[in-house]
């Protein structure tokens, strides 16, 4: 059932629709090693609000969909960084043009998990987080391109959509179901 609804929200083939499944699955229970899902496509591919609704099924708590909450860009991987990942369920790294080694190096490390040390401030104290997180990246070209990482890799191609974001966000709500909802 789930499988037959991703074809209304992605344009993708059956295979990469499959690996749309297997991410949020993996990604739900928590899997030993998540994965990195890509999500390329041409520009107007929906590449953005694809990511924002696939967070919004992991991590549903971090806001509306329609402001595309919770999907940014990092121009560092860097501490700030780190503690944001740290403090989401999933997290989505928007329109990237490319990834250097060292954030590939760094997305390797999260989605496979490690130990993050940072001193806490005004003391000479320290905290230890244990980070291990499913990411998305969306682009235009495909951005990962170190073997380590594309083995922690799916990507997926998306297509022109067939429908509007306004009709799309209305029919995303109709069939998944809002955590915030009482009823």
């Amino acid at each position: 059932h789930l499988y037959n609804k991703i074809g209304n929200y992605f344009e993708t083939d059956p295979e990469e629709r499959a690996y749309l499944l297997t991410w949020m699955v993996m990604s739900l229970i928590k899997a030993p090693m998540p994965y990195l899902l890509e999500l390329g496509g041409p520009q107007g591919a929906g590449k953005s609000t694809a990511a924002a609704l696939l967070k919004n099924i992991v991590d549903p708590a971090d806001g509306d969909i329609e402001d595309n909450a919770g999907v940014s860009s990092f121009t560092n991987l860097d501490e700030v960084f780190l503690n944001r990942v740290y403090n989401q369920n999933v997290t989505v790294i928007d329109n990237e043009s490319s990834l250097s080694s060292g954030a590939q190096d760094t997305l390797c490390r999260v989605i496979t998990g490690f130990e993050y040390t940072e001193r806490i401030l005004f003391t000479q104290s320290q905290k230890h987080l244990f980070i291990k997180r499913p990411i998305i990246v969306t682009s235009i070209e495909n951005v990962v391109t170190r073997e380590d990482l594309k083995s922690r890799t799916l990507t997926v191609t998306l297509g022109q959509p067939n429908t509007l974001e306004t009709e799309l966000y209305k029919n995303w709500r109709g069939d998944v179901p809002d955590d915030n909802d009482d009823s």
